[in-house]
């Protein structure tokens, strides 16, 4: 009995060492220890062949190594953007769902698309900022932005422009214009840059705005011509090209900080070390020669903005873009103080 007694009691004593060591070895593991443990997510909110596509497959197999798991990229187009945006948000807040997109959700509260915005992410990186050509197709009569605007003003609402939807690049640059010209034109929507080039190009449409990022290579194989640039000066890459400052000068004040960005985002929620683990490996994939040649030879200014940086260029760019809507009357009665979205 006592030889009983005393193995029931080593026994016990091994049971509670056993619980003891696991509670403290998971107790002691820090979030994002094992991250990642398994292949990640990303869903580009654009479609194929367009700017913000053509950004995330430059760049994700470079973060790719550095996080040294793979992540499998899908389109998930729609709405602006705001389809990919709210199914991320509906995914756990684990760091393997990644949204991949643009500048619009800021603007997504104010045009009425979607109750969340960026607000509800956390930035892992933004990468790169580009800027909008207004373009025509090859043969088309517009050799200039005053035709463009001298047709629109002789036609009201009868000018066909390619738009990507409310809060997308050329809906936003049109508004601008439409603001500080006076002019009326007829959106024709499309679900991104992907399907609204081609149709560009085909002469389906008679103008639109393209990013400097999918616009250079169509403008200089002659595909489409270029008559302005939404910018205070000409670019490098267009030095032909007017900038809209240098056409009326309303406009310098509101391109200080113009254009569409582009960058990499999670859940709220996710843990801080995961965000960090991400943004050192975008970080640092934006840094390879790689995609500081792509950003060169597009014309994109690299931003590899993470933390608060991200967040204060967000916040700027969303004051600045939403007003301008507001006072070209793109956003019906939602003034952007009822977002508590502060005048630039």
């Amino acid at each position: 009995m006592k030889n009983r007694n005393i193995l029931c009691l080593v026994l016990l004593s091994l049971l509670l060492l056993t619980l003891f060591t696991g509670c403290s070895n998971g107790s002691s593991q820090e979030p994002g220890d094992d991250y990642p443990a398994r292949s990640i997510n990303g869903y580009i909110a654009w479609a194929a062949g367009g700017a913000t596509d053509n950004v995330m497959r430059t760049i994700v197999p470079l973060a790719e190594k550095h996080l040294e798991q793979t992540i499998i990229l899908s389109n998930k187009t729609g709405g602006t953007g705001s389809i990919a945006t709210q199914y991320v948000y509906t995914q756990p807040a684990d760091g393997y769902t990644i949204l991949f997109n643009a500048e619009n959700p800021p603007l997504y509260k104010i045009l009425g698309l979607a109750e969340i915005d960026y607000d509800n992410f956390i930035p892992v990186i933004l990468l790169a900022k580009n800027i909008g050509i207004l373009v025509a197709p090859a043969n088309s009569p517009y050799n200039t932005y005053e035709d463009f605007i001298n047709d629109c003003l002789a036609n009201p609402g009868k000018v066909n422009v390619g738009a990507t939807g409310p809060g997308g690049l050329p809906f936003n640059c049109l508004a601008l214009v439409k603001m500080v010209e006076g002019i009326e034109y007829n959106l024709v929507n499309f679900d991104g840059d992907g399907t609204l080039q081609p149709a560009l190009i085909g002469e389906q449409l008679d103008i639109s705005v393209v990013a400097q990022a999918a616009a250079t290579q169509y403008v200089q194989s002659g595909q489409l011509k270029a008559l302005a640039v939404f910018s205070n000066e000409r670019l490098d890459s267009l030095p032909d090209v007017p900038a809209l400052a240098e056409l009326n000068d309303e406009y310098m004040s509101l391109l200080d900080f113009w254009g569409p960005f582009y960058g990499a985002f999670v859940k709220e929620g996710t843990d801080d070390a995961i965000v960090q683990i991400l943004s050192d490996a975008f970080q640092k994939a934006a840094n390879e020669d790689t995609f500081v040649e792509f950003c060169a030879n597009l014309g994109l200014e690299k931003l590899a903005l993470t933390g608060e940086d991200a967040t204060e260029f967000i916040k700027k760019w969303q004051s600045t873009t939403a007003w301008a809507l507001y006072e070209a009357g793109a956003t019906g009665d939602r003034s952007p103080e009822d977002f508590g979205i502060e005048r630039p």
